[in-house]
């Protein structure tokens, strides 16, 4: 039998991307097969074994790095990651690592974000500056209506969009026009992380996981959006309301100000004289915003209108019969709602100016040449 081709890989760049997805050595053992022990795994990363050209290719596959980036001497910059800080809160999530797929879901928001950097360079785009920002006060509602006023969707508005899916859509395009890439990422548990943000004043960053439901979503939109106000980062799941001086207590109170203004609620409460008890009305409060029941409850427990028992008694019942989005779409409508209106406009628009080819335009979106026709009739001849 021929001798395996070893690959002169560099120790160091096989360890450094281990680590830069957040697995194990024993987690790469077992993901690979169960020839690849820790053992030999790490005789590779400090140099003592070599593996074969086939191992290393699953080693990419596996890293997310292209086969050539293990045989660089060093760790170019340009691979380095930034450090989101982990602001989850729910009790299972405590001392919980991020799993290998937030870390993918990390790495391709970033990833996204140097892609469009580098169209900005290129193209005609003009570079968006993201100067919105905030400074935090006693008086939360005045700052909520003044985020509210910039956002520019009135409560009238609010109160007729069509549905759930028209509300996240118009929520989004208003927070958009100000450079946000407003992305999803797949593959992560609504239990681990309902999104994060990256703070930048070129193209920052919302990321939404894409398994939580519609008027969920909405509410971690308008959260995160309150991080990149702060100028601050952060992995959410929007869990900590009870926690005073708390940065992510204050993003989850101002989300929920500026999509349930006090005055409106107060007043639709008093002009239809509904029984908060009846979880039949918080389903009518619901729909009204077009919000979750959670976010519904939570604001009327800030407000005094239910205890601290009886919220606590209602969500733990919504827990039970919450249903995550099965994120079920056709692939150029999932690479849509993946990516955003603003970085598919860029990179379309640069394909327009002859700056990229067809086949970067279909590499950048990891699409089809079919669903980019597809993904182009959607968002120029909907206009967004």
């Amino acid at each position: 039998m021929p001798k395996k081709l070893e690959a002169d890989i560099t120790p160091e760049m096989l360890k450094y991307a281990r680590k830069r997805v957040g697995l194990s050595s024993d987690e790469v053992s077992r993901k690979i097969n169960k020839q690849l022990t820790e053992k030999i795994l790490l005789d590779w990363e400090n140099g003592n074994l070599k593996p074969s050209i086939s191992q290393m290719r699953k080693i990419s596959k596996l890293y997310k790095l292209p086969l050539a980036a293990f045989f660089l001497s060093e760790v170019p910059e340009y691979f380095n990651v930034r450090s989101i800080p982990d602001k989850r809160m729910l009790d299972i999530n405590i001392n919980m690592p991020l799993s290998y797929h937030m870390n993918l879901a990390i790495l391709w928001a970033d990833q996204t974000r140097e892609i469009a950097l580098e169209l900005l360079d290129v193209s005609d785009h003009a570079v968006p500056i993201f100067e919105e920002s905030i400074i935090i006060s006693k008086d939360l509602d005045s700052i909520a209506n003044h985020i509210r006023d910039k956002i520019g969707i009135s409560i009238d508005e609010q109160f007729q969009f069509k549905n759930s899916y028209d509300a996240f859509r118009k929520w989004k395009g208003a927070i958009e026009k100000y450079g946000i890439l407003t992305l999803t990422f797949n593959n992560v548990s609504v239990q681990e992380a309902r999104g994060f943000s990256i703070y930048n004043k070129i193209l920052p960053i919302i990321a939404i996981n894409i398994k939580d439901s519609v008027n969920a979503k909405i509410f971690t939109l308008i959260h995160e959006y309150v991080h990149l106000l702060l100028k601050t980062d952060g992995i959410c799941d929007n869990n900590d309301i009870f926690i005073e001086n708390n940065e992510e207590s204050t993003c989850n109170q101002l989300a929920g100000r500026i999509l349930i203004p006090h005055d409106s609620i107060i007043a639709t409460i008093a002009s239809n004289r509904y029984d908060l008890k009846d979880i039949n009305n918080i389903n009518l409060l619901a729909n009204k915003y077009h919000l979750s029941k959670e976010a519904i409850l939570t604001r009327l427990l800030l407000l005094n209108y239910i205890s601290e028992s009886d919220y606590l008694i209602k969500r733990d019942n919504l827990y039970k019969d919450k249903k995550s989005s099965k994120g079920l779409f056709a692939p150029y409508k999932r690479t849509i709602t993946n990516y955003g209106y603003p970085f598919l406009n860029l990179v379309f628009t640069s394909y327009y100016q002859n700056k990229i080819s067809l086949r970067t335009l279909s590499n950048y979106l990891s699409s089809s040449i079919e669903n980019l026709q597809k993904i182009e009739n959607a968002i120029f001849k909907n206009g967004n």
